[in-house]
């Protein structure tokens, strides 16, 4: 008996029909593909750039900033202090100012201006009164004080015989080093200043920071002019 076969089992192939190609294997991208080095220099770079960062916002300190505005000669005031976080480029930058873990002087004193908000530096401050320095009170008319005279301003005091003086009293003064003209506190400091400056009649009150040797030849000439005129000269 013959077998008989079924198309379905031996399917024919049409010679007219293109052959298939043959199937590939789809590769990985070997360590010499370009796209691989471009994607680690972008991992790379991402890594480097947070790490940068989060290293620089580790890098803030606080600092202590002037609540407003101080006067030189006037004292430190720690309640007038605020703290500001301050990221420096140079580290010696940060060794010029007050941080908030660094001890105040107990007795501070301002020797410049600082002004609201300015970092507060550690040139400008000192402690107590410097060796060799009074502070010597001095009163003064009030039509012979400058307006602009105020608490951190430098001034020179002049001091001239009164019209009751005699001669003898103003040879006494020559003999102490008085000369017309010539201030008796020179570049002198204004810790305080109390009364109205520019008012006829009115009188004012000085406190000024000196050297000792000045204080002692100023209150020697006060002694000798007892009616002397005191009159005052702001240093620009």
């Amino acid at each position: 008996m013959a077998l008989q076969t079924s198309s379905r089992e031996h399917p024919t192939v049409d010679p007219a029909m293109p052959a298939a190609p043959p199937a590939t294997r789809a590769r990985r991208p070997g360590w010499r593909d370009p796209r691989l080095w471009v994607g680690v220099a972008i991992v790379a770079a991402s890594v480097l750039l947070g790490a940068r960062v989060l290293a620089a916002a580790d890098d803030t300190v606080t600092v202590w900033a002037a609540g407003s505005t101080a006067a030189a000669g006037s004292a430190l005031d720690p309640d007038d202090l605020i703290p500001v976080q301050v990221r420096f480029a140079d580290g010696e930058d940060l060794d010029a100012y007050w941080t908030a873990d660094a001890a105040l002087p107990a007795e501070g004193v301002l020797l410049r201006d600082v002004g609201a908000g300015e970092l507060l530096p550690r040139a400008a401050v000192g402690e107590g009164i410097e060796s060799g320095l009074v502070d010597v009170p001095v009163s003064v008319g009030g039509a012979l004080l400058p307006a602009s005279v105020r608490a951190g301003a430098r001034v020179d005091v002049h001091l001239a015989p009164g019209t009751g003086a005699t001669e003898a009293a103003v040879a006494d003064a020559r003999a102490a080093g008085w000369r017309p003209g010539t201030p008796v506190l020179a570049d002198a400091l204004v810790v305080e200043q109390s009364g109205s400056s520019g008012l006829a009649g009115a009188e004012s009150g000085l406190v000024l920071r000196v050297e000792e040797d000045e204080a002692e030849r100023w209150f020697a000439l006060r002694a000798t002019f007892t009616d002397a005129v005191v009159s005052v000269a702001v240093r620009p």
